[in-house]
C-alpha cells in the first residue's frame, strides 16, 4: 500500500492553528519536549475552558537564577559529604531549615561494658564452698542439664523421673539461690572456687561464655580453658549438693547436657567446640585431682581426639520449650521465643509439628543480641555513669532515679533507654520479617492463626521492657495484620523446686536440658529447609518452537 504524502500534522494544520487561539499557553517547564513522530496517530485535543485564575492569584514562578545556583551548590556539597540539605526544597529560606541530626546508635550512648562493674554478676564466693570429685560410674543414671548463661548459670538434675533444681546457694551468695553468676576465681597456686574470692593470689574470671561466642569466634586456648574449669565446678558442686539433699543419690553415673543458644545451634562448628568443652568439663570433674589449668588443658586435648560418650549438646530454644510441647496447650503453626536473660536477648521463630520420629522443630530465623538487662543498665549509665558501682536491680530504675545518681538532665536519660527498647523491638522485627520470608505459608501471617509468643527471662519481667513488647504487638497487628498472643511456659508436674510457678521459666532451659536427648524436639537448621518458591504456573509450550 502507497504512503499517503500527507502526515496528520499538516492535514489538521489548520485545526491546530485555530485550537491554539482559545488554549493558554502551558507554563514553563525545564523538562526536555518529547517528539512526535509524524507517522504516529495523534488523537484529536478537545477545547479546553479559558483559565479561572484570579487576577490577585499569582502564578508560582520559575525558581530565580540565584536559587539555581544555591542548589547547584549544595549538590555539589552532597557529592562530597554525603548529606542533603532539605532546607533547599522545603522552603524558599534554605537558611531557616532545622538541621538533620542522625540518632545516635545504641552502643555510642551506653556505657562501656568492659568498665562496667555490676555487683550481682560478681557474687562472693562461699567460705565452705566444696568441689569434689564426680563419681565418673555409680548404680543409676543422673542427667546433669547445664544452662551455661552469658551472665547466669541454671542447673537441672534428672534422677528417677524427677528433675530437681540446683540451688547454688552453698557455692555463692546471691538474691536468687537458683542463679549462679557464670564466673570463678582462680588462685595462683592453681586452685578454683566459684564465684569471686578476695584476697591475695586470687584473679576473678568472668565473660566466659560472651568470648566463645565472640565474632569472630575466640580461638583461646585460655578461654577454653576457662569454659571448661567452670563447667567441672559446676558439675562437681551440683553432685555434691545433690548427694547432701537427697538420700541414695551419693553414686549416680553422670550424664552432662549443655546447651546452645538458637543461632549458635545454626553453627555446626560452634556446636561442635561446645561437645569438646562439655567432654573436656565432665572429664575434669570425674579425676580424682584439684581442678587447674594445665589439667583442664590435658582434658581439652583429649577431647578433640575423643569426644567423651557421656555428653550432649542441644539446642536451649527446644529445650525451653519442652515443658509446652509435651502439655495440653500445645498448638501447631509458628511459635516465637523471646529470652531475655542478663546478658543476651534470645530470639527465634519457628514451627511446632509431628513426624514419625517424634517433635521436629524447623528455625525460621534466630538472633542472639547483647540486649540483655544488664545491657539496660549500660544504656540508663551511659558514658557519665560508667565508672559508678551498679547492682543487677537497677535494671528497674526509673528515669528520674538515674537522673538523680548522673546529674544529668532526664531528656538524655529517656533517650538512651528509648535506643535501647529500639534495638529490642528491631530484633524482633528482622526476626519476624525473616521467617515469614522464610515461611510465607504460614497461617499467622495471614491472620488465621495468632503467632504464639514465650517470653522468658529475668527481663521480661521489668515494666519498661512489658510495656515496651505491649507496644510491639500492638504496632504488629495495626502495620502487619499480624495478631500475637503473649503466653507463658507451664510448669511440669515431675519439676521439684520451692521456688513460684512463675519464676519456672528462670530454669526451663535447664528443665529441657535434663531430658532424655531423644525426647527432645529435633530442630532443623535454617540452611536445612527446603528454600520456598512461588508457582509461576505451568509454562505452555510454543508448538512452533521446534519447527
Amino acid at each position: 500500500m502507497k504512503r499517503p504524502s500527507s502526515t496528520l500534522g499538516e492535514l489538521f494544520g489548520d485545526v491546530f492553528k485555530e485550537l491554539k487561539q482559545h488554549v493558554a499557553p502551558p507554563p514553563a517547564t525545564s523538562a526536555v519536549p518529547v517528539e512526535r513522530k509524524a507517522d504516529r496517530n495523534v488523537r484529536p485535543l478537545k477545547p479546553s475552558q479559558p483559565s479561572k485564575i484570579k487576577k490577585d492569584q499569582v502564578r508560582p514562578s520559575r525558581p530565580s537564577k540565584a536559587a539555581r545556583r544555591k542548589l547547584r551548590e549544595n549538590l555539589a556539597v552532597v557529592s562530597k559529604r554525603g548529606k542533603l540539605d532539605l532546607g533547599v526544597y522545603r522552603c524558599a529560606t534554605p537558611s531557616h531549615a532545622q538541621p538533620i541530626t542522625p540518632r545516635a546508635a545504641l552502643n555510642e550512648l551506653s556505657a562501656d561494658m568492659t568498665k562496667l562493674a555490676i555487683r550481682a554478676a560478681k557474687s562472693q564466693a562461699s567460705i565452705s564452698q566444696s568441689l569434689r570429685p564426680v563419681m565418673a560410674d555409680g548404680s543409676g543414671t543422673a542427667i546433669f542439664g547445664l544452662d551455661f548463661g552469658t551472665a547466669f548459670t541454671k542447673a537441672v538434675i534428672r534422677f528417677h523421673g524427677d528433675h530437681h533444681a540446683v540451688n547454688w546457694s552453698g557455692a555463692v551468695a546471691t538474691s536468687d539461690p537458683y542463679l549462679m553468676p557464670s564466673s570463678f576465681s582462680e588462685h595462683e597456686d592453681g586452685s578454683i572456687v566459684l564465684g569471686i574470692r578476695q584476697g591475695p593470689g586470687w584473679s576473678h574470671r568472668d565473660g566466659i561464655k560472651m568470648r566463645l561466642l565472640s565474632s569472630p569466634p575466640t580461638k583461646s586456648d585460655e578461654a577454653h580453658c576457662d569454659a571448661a574449669l567452670f563447667i567441672a565446678a559446676a558439675l562437681r558442686y551440683a553432685s555434691g549438693w545433690f548427694a547432701r539433699a537427697y538420700t541414695g543419690a551419693d553414686s549416680p553415673r553422670w550424664r552432662l547436657h549443655l546447651g546452645l543458644p538458637a543461632e549458635s545451634w545454626d553453627d555446626e562448628s560452634v556446636a561442635a567446640q561446645f561437645r569438646i568443652l562439655a567432654s573436656a568439663g565432665r572429664t575434669l570433674a570425674c579425676q580424682g585431682e584439684a581442678l587447674t589449668r594445665e589439667r583442664a588443658k590435658q582434658a581439652l586435648r583429649a577431647a578433640r581426639t575423643s569426644p567423651g560418650s557421656m555428653v550432649t549438646v542441644l539446642p536451649e530454644f527446644a529445650c525451653q520449650l519442652f515443658s509446652y510441647l509435651s502439655s495440653a496447650q500445645r498448638q501447631s503453626e509458628m511459635h516465637a521465643l523471646m529470652d531475655i536473660g542478663a546478658g543476651t536477648l534470645d530470639m527465634a521463630f519457628f514451627n511446632v509439628h509431628k513426624d514419625e520420629d517424634g517433635d521436629v522443630l524447623p528455625i525460621f530465623s534466630a538472633k542472639v543480641k547483647n540486649l540483655g538487662t544488664h545491657f539496660l543498665i549500660g544504656a540508663l549509665a551511659g558514658k557519665a555513669g560508667q565508672h559508678l558501682s551498679w547492682r543487677d536491680d537497677d535494671a528497674a530504675a526509673n528515669d528520674q532515679d538515674v537522673v538523680e545518681r548522673l546529674g544529668e538532665n532526664r531528656g538524655d536519660v529517656s533517650q538512651r533507654r528509648a535506643a535501647f527498647l529500639s534495638a529490642l523491638a528491631r530484633a524482633f522485627n528482622e526476626a519476624r520479617e525473616q521467617a515469614r520470608l522464610l515461611n510465607p505459608t504460614s497461617r499467622v501471617w495471614r491472620d488465621q492463626e495468632p503467632l504464639d509468643l514465650f517470653l522468658c527471662g529475668g527481663g521480661s519481667r521489668l515494666p519498661t521492657i512489658i510495656e515496651h513488647i505491649r507496644l510491639v504487638v500492638r504496632e504488629a497487628k495495626k502495620s502487619h495484620g499480624l495478631s500475637i498472643r503473649v503466653s507463658a511456659l507451664p510448669r511440669p508436674q515431675n519439676f521439684v523446686s520451692d521456688m513460684a510457678d512463675d519464676q519456672y521459666d528462670r530454669v526451663s532451659v535447664a528443665y529441657g536440658l535434663s531430658q532424655v536427648p531423644g525426647n527432645v524436639g529435633k530442630v532443623i537448621r535454617r540452611h536445612d529447609l527446603e528454600p520456598f518458591e512461588m508457582s509461576l504456573g505451568q509454562e505452555i509450550e510454543d508448538r512452533d518452537a521446534t519447527r
